[in-house]
């Protein structure tokens, strides 16, 4: 057969192999939105110095805990693009089907989700050395009588649920039946369990051992098959960057760093440092409430809010830092007398001048039309101030760049620091070191991304 033609047929089997799974699985109640991938994500690779992963928030793999990013594959990503010397640029999806249909898209460099990996899909996507192993497990309630004999007792199992499922260890002379969920999260399904509206699920073992430390009516009660391998999926036209990935992995998984990280993530029943489901979805701060109260009269979102009171105080009331700037949003003293805190004010106090002057600068920006971009100016104000980062856009402006756009913008500001742009007829405020005020408004709103994915509005 000619090469030509065995690419038509190969093509062709292919296709009909993709639909005839996405049929197969659409029996057992799983959707595979194979068109529904984000266009905004189609110019993913643009930068060679970028690595951009997808991350389905799986509740070990991706938390925030007392404001901070964690989990088990953040921070596997974070380590491996530091070994390569690239940045992260990392797209949050908590909706498993949306996360799927991502596997076979090839916008992204690593998609890191777990995945029945049949032999039908495995010739469909090129996947990573395995990170990790787990297995499946069969929860149920402590205590639980047993039923009628006649009575069906149903196992519920999570949409795109990673491993095979053995009933062979169950109990005999007792009619099981699976149930397919495309409509619950697997942490949506603990909860269910825990409130008696089902009876069983299937669950990998390392997510009971975080979870059921935090409901104690549960219980792993079986084990329901072999260990499966976790994979990433990666990109089939990245041939070069596949090989750095595996290398990494192969010496990284051997390494007493991944013991030490393994352990932190998945010691049984170890709840020492484990944050409550509230810090981990529910809550950002001790001061989430106290933010929201005041955030809405601003037009501000409060978990950016959120987002720049942890890049400036870690959430800590008595912090005093350079040149005496305090509390929770490290006023300086001179902007304290101007919304009438000081360092005896009371949190709330804080927060409330705090919002203010955000709103205020959020207002001073209002030319600028786009909401985000109109955030990161404002950032950035708060950070150098309003003067510097009016030079920065007058300098952009003179060059024929659009200074309504922060990464255009952000060039001119680090150039600030050059005399041939701080002494320019254009700008106002001299000198400026801007390199920090540019990484501060990346911090901010790499973590306030983060916040959105996790915490609801």
């Amino acid at each position: 057969m000619k090469p030509e033609k065995k690419g038509v047929v190969f093509l062709i089997v292919a296709t009909i192999v993709l639909f005839s799974t996405f049929f197969i699985l659409k029996d057992k109640n799983i959707i595979i939105p194979i068109e529904q991938v984000d266009s905004k994500n189609s110019d993913k690779k643009s930068d060679e110095n970028v690595l951009h992963v997808l991350l389905f928030t799986h509740y070990t793999d991706y938390f925030i805990h007392q404001g901070i990013p964690m989990g088990f594959q953040y921070e596997l990503l974070q380590k491996l693009t530091t070994s390569l010397d690239k940045k992260i640029d990392i797209t949050l999806e908590n909706d498993p089907n949306l996360a799927f249909s991502a596997v076979f898209s090839n916008q992204y460099d690593i998609v890191a989700m777990d995945f029945k990996q049949s032999a039908i899909v495995k010739q469909l996507v090129t996947t990573s050395l395995p990170h990790s192993q787990s297995y499946p497990v069969l929860i149920e309630r402590k205590g639980k009588k047993n039923d009628n004999i006649d009575t069906i007792h149903r196992i519920y199992i999570p949409a795109h649920f990673p491993s095979f499922i053995y009933l062979d260890s169950l109990p005999e002379n007792t009619i099981w039946k699976i149930k397919y969920s495309s409509s619950y999260t697997i942490e949506e399904l603990y909860d269910l369990l825990d409130a008696k509206k089902i009876d069983y699920l299937v669950s990998d073992y390392h997510t009971a051992l975080t979870l059921l430390p935090f409901y104690s009516n549960l219980k792993i009660s079986y084990r329901l098959g072999d260990n499966y391998d976790r994979n990433w999926v990666l990109n089939d036209n990245n041939h070069g960057l596949n090989k750095q990935i595996n290398h990494w992995l192969s010496d990284f998984t051997q390494s007493t760093k991944y013991k030490i990280l393994t352990r932190k993530y998945f010691t049984p029943y170890n709840t020492k440092n484990i944050p409550d489901l509230e810090s981990r979805y529910k809550k950002i701060s001790p001061y989430d409430l106290m933010i929201k109260k005041h955030a809405k009269k601003s037009g501000i979102d409060w978990r950016f809010i959120a987002s720049i009171m942890y890049q400036e105080s870690r959430f800590v009331a008595t912090a005093v830092g350079i040149g005496n700037s305090f509390g929770l949003m490290q006023f300086m003293p001179s902007t304290g007398e101007r919304y009438n805190v000081s360092q005896n004010s009371s949190e709330e106090e804080q927060i409330k001048a705090g919002v203010e002057y955000l709103q205020s600068m959020h207002k001073y920006f209002s030319d600028i039309e786009n909401d985000e971009e109109r955030l990161k100016f404002l950032c950035a104000s708060y950070n150098a101030g309003a003067g510097h980062i009016q030079d920065a856009r007058r300098l952009c402006k003179k060059h024929g760049e659009n200074d309504k756009n922060w990464e255009n913008v952000s060039k001119y500001l680090i150039l600030k620091s050059k005399k041939r742009f701080f002494e320019d007829e254009v700008v106002k405020n001299g000198y400026f070191p801007g390199n920090h005020t540019v990484k501060y408004v990346e911090e901010v709103w790499t973590r306030y991304i983060a916040y959105k994915a996790i915490i609801h509005k």
